[in-house]
């Protein structure tokens, strides 16, 4: 496995509490799929819905992006976020599909109008930059400070985009089995985790160019080698004990991550 080390001496991660013990922080156990109820709740916020968890007052906040399959259900993803929270952070789930994902009943994915429409419809530039930037304003407002995101296939793409557009706000990424492009690492300006699956590319060039930008430890890299794309994302089997066993280890890495770069 490719594995760049994630510790950095100076440089933009100099603040960083030299009292963490950031390798203590284990892997979370997430349940099979049906076997998890969510300990966050849905509310109305910046014009969608949002699941929030975690510590509601804190002034830092993980803004998660779904993948195709959208907000209902996604257990699997609001399993992730409730872990992620664990760490003190408020953690939230906008519906940037605002009801309406690529629905189950639409596999296996064809390639065809209908999907070109559906990416186009949801894509950065038609809807999901602005929604992003009504949800940063909103949280503002209610005396947030300090933002991160992560997000998983469709989801790591906005985490790629929202780290150029929006980086004055957040400020760390993590991106679970993105779909980016390569073009897409010279604009991102802030630390970003990468965590393809077995058939996802490789994704060595892309965080060389991060690190050449913001120094060596700003990007990490892990490609899990035995689970395929998806394997941490909405649809993922988590009865193969494989399967979530790698989802564990890939939310335990980003717990470490956010301690090292991003810590409470």
């Amino acid at each position: 496995m490719n594995l760049l080390l994630p510790f950095l001496v100076g440089g933009i991660f100099s603040g960083i509490d030299k009292n963490l013990d950031c390798g203590k922080i284990e892997n979370p156990t997430l349940l099979p799929n049906g076997s998890y109820d969510p300990i966050g709740r849905v509310v109305f916020k910046a014009g969608m819905e949002t699941y929030e968890t975690g510590n509601l007052t804190s002034e830092t906040v993980l803004i998660g992006v779904y993948d195709i399959n959208g907000f209902f259900p996604s257990t699997n993803i609001w399993q992730i976020c409730d872990k992620l929270s664990e760490e003190g952070y408020k953690v939230i789930l906008p519906d940037f599909f605002h009801g309406v994902p690529w629905t189950k009943e639409h596999y296996p994915i064809p390639k065809d109008v209908e999907f070109t429409e559906f990416i186009q419809k949801t894509s950065w530039d038609e809807s999901v930059r602005e929604d992003l930037g009504k949800v940063l304003a909103h949280y503002k407002t209610e005396g947030v400070k300090r933002f991160g995101i992560f997000g998983f296939c469709f989801g790591g793409g906005i985490s790629a985009k929202a780290s150029d557009f929006y980086a004055d706000d957040i400020k760390i990424a993590g991106q679970f089995h993105p779909v980016v492009n390569i073009s897409d690492a010279y604009a991102i300006k802030t630390p970003t985790l990468l965590l393809p699956g077995a058939n996802d590319g490789d994704m060595t060039e892309y965080c060389d160019i991060i690190n050449s930008k913001l120094g060596y430890g700003a990007c990490v890299y892990h490609h899990f080698r035995d689970v395929n794309h998806g394997f941490s994302g909405g649809r993922a089997d988590w009865n193969n004990g494989t399967i979530r066993g790698r989802a564990q280890e890939a939310v335990g890495m980003y717990k470490k991550f956010l301690c090292e770069k991003f810590p409470m």
